[in-house]
């Protein structure tokens, strides 16, 4: 009777052990993929292939108007897959490919109900770079082999530190006299 309790704790103990072991693995593998790109910064990227056309789409009429007016809603990440993508000799970028859906609105200019598509797919590569980290957008070189990839900016660049007018200890900085008046100085005093 005892031996058969030493089997059962044993076979216990070694399921616990697996699924720790197996619990450890994918805690491992979650923290290796890197920090996913934000709903908010997926959106920017998504308007921003939108409203930076290539030039021969940019010819259509109205399309400056169109870059003003469209609105990127609802987006959904679907999969989010981390790669290693090749820059240049000897150089990686680690980058997350990104697929999904959103809504495309363009408001009428009248009154009238605009344009609205819901469930449009997408695919987006990114990447965080520099310092400090900011997401840009991956694409691969059209003309070169093997294959080589290149980020691009999307985000507005924050503004610059507003420099707010600071009073001057200094009294001479700040048009005030350290000479003693001119009457004082000439008594002697």
């Amino acid at each position: 009777m005892n031996m058969r309790a030493t089997n059962i704790q044993n076979t216990v103990g070694d399921w616990r052990s697996l699924w720790l072991g197996i619990a450890l693995l994918g805690l491992i593998w979650l923290s290796g993929c890197g920090a996913k790109a934000p709903q908010s910064v997926v959106q920017q990227a998504l308007n921003y292939q939108m409203t930076h056309a290539p030039a021969a789409l940019q010819a259509i009429v109205g399309y400056p108007q169109l870059q003003e007016t469209v609105q990127i809603k609802d987006v959904k990440v679907k999969r989010d897959q981390t790669l290693t993508l090749p820059t240049g000799l000897r150089q990686k970028l680690e980058a997350h490919q990104l697929t999904g859906t959103y809504t495309l609105t363009i408001p009428s200019p009248q009154k009238r109900r605009g344009y609205q598509r819901r469930g449009e797919p997408f695919q987006l590569t990114l990447a965080q770079v520099g310092e400090p980290k900011t997401w840009q957008l991956v694409s691969p070189l059209l003309e070169s082999v093997p294959p080589l990839w290149a980020t691009q900016p999307f985000l507005p660049e924050p503004p610059p530190p507003s420099v707010s007018p600071t009073p001057s200890p200094d009294p001479e900085v700040a048009g005030e006299s350290t000479s003693p008046p001119e009457s004082v100085a000439q008594a002697g005093l």
